[in-house]
């Protein structure tokens, strides 16, 4: 089958690799559309530990199921699904809690496990879920991380909001803050064209850091501080910044991830009572209530300004237009 095989830091090889057997209770899918995740740039450019080369990336899909491993029956067979690509024990404690995205024996399909940017790719079928569009489908996984995130900051009507990055989790973090009640939220991205995007998302307030300071601007607009931010961008002086923006008794959540060291201001989250939450990923319950939302069509009023899509074969290009800083698009799809 044809794939996309990350080989080497910001090197992608298109070519034939050979197809598995099916495990018992897998099945195997015919990939539709598959998105790239801004953590797989960082796997790209060598900066993300979990990702080893050559592997397959793509964790963001959705496909056709073709084929099903002979000791199950499988009611969605040739239907269009997506997948939870989080694979968890289910059996140790954060498992029984429910949160299966800490799982130390955790295995992620595109990190892990052979991925998605492939002509096929093969699956438990019990991490299936049915979808009516294969694009809004594929975009599923990327709106239960962002769910989480805006959870976590507990946003409630007539709050102000801050979102820290203008990529489709930024931009799904806004629509759930507005969603939630949120009265004003800021996006702040330096990429222009995507900041723009962000209004349709309910951004009421647009900050670019390139040509203005942001911290002013944001205490200029709202001199008490803002009540919740999710910082989608992960930097130290984004982390920092998020810190310094909020009221006292607000609340931040972290899922921007990179592996570079931050320094906080302690006394500012010990006197002001800040409260910081890291956002890791979604736990199963997150993920069906995405699926619930995109088959009732959350993302259909938004346009496709922000969605661009590619040929497998171009993947590689694709990424270093994203890794270049200068793509408009807040997501790309690979279409094998």
């Amino acid at each position: 089958m044809d794939a996309l095989v990350w080989t080497e830091r910001e090197r992608m090889e298109f070519k034939d690799v050979p197809r598995k057997d099916l495990k018992p209770g897998w099945v195997r899918l015919k990939v539709v559309a598959v998105g790239i995740c801004g953590s797989e740039l960082s796997g790209y450019l060598g900066e993300n530990s979990l990702r080893v080369p050559p592997l397959i990336m793509g964790h963001e899909f959705s496909g056709v199921v073709i084929e099903k491993a002979d000791n199950i029956g499988f009611e969605l067979l040739g239907k269009l699904v997506t997948v939870n690509p989080l694979i968890s024990c289910g059996n140790c404690r954060t498992c029984q809690k429910g949160q299966q995205q800490l799982c130390r024996e955790r295995k992620i399909i595109g990190v892990h496990l052979s991925g998605a940017f492939a002509q096929f790719v093969d699956v438990p079928a019990n991490q299936c879920f049915s979808v009516k569009d294969p694009y809004y489908g594929a975009l599923v996984e990327p709106l239960a991380c962002s769910l989480r995130a805006v959870e976590r900051v507990s946003v409630k009507a007539g709050d102000i909001g801050i979102v820290f990055g203008a990529g489709i989790i930024g931009l799904m973090c806004m629509k759930f803050m507005r969603m939630m009640g949120a009265q004003k939220i800021i996006a702040i991205d330096t990429n222009n064209a995507r900041l723009m995007l962000s209004k349709d998302w309910g951004a009421t307030h647009l900050i670019n850091p390139l040509k203005e300071n942001a911290l002013e601007e944001i205490r200029k607009a709202f001199p008490q501080g803002v009540d919740c931010v999710v910082d989608a961008v992960g930097y130290s002086k984004t982390r920092q910044q998020a810190i310094e923006s909020l009221r006292a008794g607000g609340k931040v959540a972290f899922i921007g991830l990179h592996e570079n060291p931050s320094t906080l201001t302690g006394d500012i989250i010990v006197r002001n009572e800040i409260e910081i939450y890291g956002s890791f990923s979604y736990c199963n319950d997150d993920f069906s209530k995405a699926v619930a939302f995109v088959n009732e069509g959350l993302l259909e009023d938004l346009g496709n300004s922000w969605l661009d899509r590619r040929s497998l074969q171009d993947g590689n290009d694709a990424f270093q237009e994203l890794i270049s800083g200068k793509s408009g698009y807040s997501k790309i799809m690979l279409v094998p």
